[in-house]
């Protein structure tokens, strides 16, 4: 018999190994042509995008959710409707869920840059430097993964890890709010495509985390999140209602 864990650790090894592939290949072939045809985009086109763009910064989400998720738990502690109370338990851990998954992946990407040490776009246009400078923390070599593709597609996951009928559509926002630093330039496809493999892999390893400990996810979250809150009650074949829908 097949130890699951282990067939789910090969699968994400291939999956890892499929997107770093994902990664080099516009690397060598994409990116450098791709940033010289967007030099000649539309500015007014660009602007757009720039306005955009901007809410793919992780301060958007971290500083809400951070304020919303204890607030939240000490609600589920002091109102006296259990129901109600039993809701905002839930709420809180589901925030506290996907706090966890931007702030993980934003760190891991933080770690990666200076590691990679890929140069921006703008050395290709203003030098004609295309390469790497490993282990630096100058901000012109930090490229590599895109910061602000991982938040967007972090919170993306994490969302469609709470809300599975939601999942296709927030992906693909998320991966065209990612793909927006493309269009200013500020990164190279492969840069946006590593950023969304570092989100993929954050989120897996998250969820696994909280599911092992019985929060949010899997048969036992109501009881786990109980001694935490007031009684609520799971959902055994996925993530625990959010939207207190279960509640009799």
């Amino acid at each position: 018999m097949v130890d699951p864990g282990r067939e789910r650790a090969l699968l994400r090894t291939l999956w890892l190994v499929w997107a770093a592939l994902c990664c080099l290949l516009p690397m060598a072939a994409v990116d450098p042509a791709l940033s010289q045809l967007l030099r000649g985009a539309d500015d007014q086109i660009i602007e757009v995008f720039r306005r955009i763009t901007v809410l793919g910064e992780a301060r958007w989400y971290l500083v809400p959710l951070g304020v919303a998720a204890p607030l939240l738990l000490l609600a589920g502690r002091r109102l006296g409707d259990r129901r109600a109370a039993a809701r905002c338990t839930r709420l809180a851990w589901a925030l506290i869920f996907v706090f966890a998954v931007v702030a993980v992946a934003g760190l891991a990407t933080d770690l990666i840059k200076p590691l990679v040490g890929r140069a921006r776009p703008k050395l290709l246009d203003q030098q004609g430097f295309y390469g790497f400078l490993p282990l630096t923390f100058r901000t012109d070599f930090r490229s590599f993964p895109s910061g602000h593709a991982t938040t967007a597609m972090a919170l993306a996951a994490a969302l469609g890890c709470l809300l599975p009928r939601w999942r296709v559509v927030l992906l693909a926002l998320g991966g065209a709010l990612a793909l927006t630093r493309v269009a200013v330039n500020a990164h190279f496809l492969g840069d946006v495509i590593g950023g969304a493999t570092v989100a993929a892999f954050t989120t897996l390893l998250v969820r696994d985390w909280f599911a092992g400990r019985g929060l949010v996810f899997g048969p036992q979250a109501g009881e786990k999140m109980a001694r935490l809150g007031p009684p609520v009650h799971s959902n055994d074949r996925g993530p625990v209602d959010v939207s207190g829908a279960d509640e009799p």
